[in-house]
């Protein structure tokens, strides 16, 4: 939905490469509402060698003014969120040297946040930039196009600095097992858990607060501190001594 191409061009690319008849007319529709021509090689076919450019992108005929213009969107979108993301934690949570030097810690957010910014806006960019690019050299489909350009995007996360490349590959390594779960369960190959996430969210809770309070130097400093806001080490510690009495207690009786 916030992808630089429709919901419409999206499933008409997906049902052709499942060799599935495309609706030609609702596909006919969109390219002609976006102000795009037709081209006569796909009418000619229900399940053509490859849904062209020219449908994927109808309102812009230059795959160049394509890919730009997803750049453009994606760095104007995702800069706002991520100027907030680095600048008002540093703020609350480094209140004194944002006082004494708030230029600094806004520039340094700022560089943090461009960072980032460009990284994610690559990403979407270079994807679909390889897509374009062998419609060019190519006029056929296949699947494994698509693994290609995933694999070939993913050089972006280098643009991104090195400490913060493991959090995002453990933040991605979740979605992909998710998405791989819900691909299984639509082909009935594995069944629905009752309660599952709920039972996933209670598990991952436990070992994030695991590792917050017995192996403090795994866990992101941004969390640990937010954490210690709620539930300060002290009153942790306080009570893992009270176990332990507990448990010294009962071992001598």
């Amino acid at each position: 939905k916030t992808g630089p191409v429709s919901e419409v061009a999206l499933d008409a690319v997906k049902k052709n490469n499942r060799f599935q008849p495309v609706d030609m007319e609702s596909l006919s529709k969109f390219i002609l509402g976006k102000g795009g021509v037709i081209d006569p090689v796909l009418l000619s076919n229900k399940i053509p060698s490859a849904i062209p450019c020219s449908a994927i992108h109808p309102g812009q005929p230059y795959c160049t003014h394509h890919v730009a213009s997803a750049m453009y969107k994606s760095f104007g979108t995702i800069f706002k969120m991520y100027f907030s993301l680095s600048l008002v934690p540093a703020i609350l949570l480094k209140l004194n040297r944002f006082i004494s030097s708030p230029i600094s810690v806004v520039f340094k957010a700022f560089l943090s946040a461009l960072r980032s910014t460009l990284f994610l806006s690559s990403f979407p960019t270079i994807y679909q930039a390889v897509i374009c690019s062998h419609r060019k050299l190519f006029f056929s489909d296949h699947r494994f196009l698509y693994f290609v350009a995933g694999l070939i995007s993913s050089l972006s996360i280098f643009i991104e600095s090195k400490n913060r490349r493991a959090e995002l590959a453990l933040y991605t390594m979740p979605r992909a097992i998710d998405t791989l779960y819900f691909i299984l369960k639509d082909r009935k190959w594995l069944v629905g858990i009752p309660f599952g996430e709920e039972m996933l969210f209670a598990l991952s809770m436990g070992g994030l607060m695991y590792f917050e309070h017995f192996e403090p130097e795994t866990v992101s400093p941004l969390f640990s501190k937010i954490m210690n806001i709620f539930i300060p080490r002290k009153e942790v510690k306080t009570i893992q001594s009270n176990i332990s009495e507990i448990q010294e207690t009962t071992n001598k009786k």
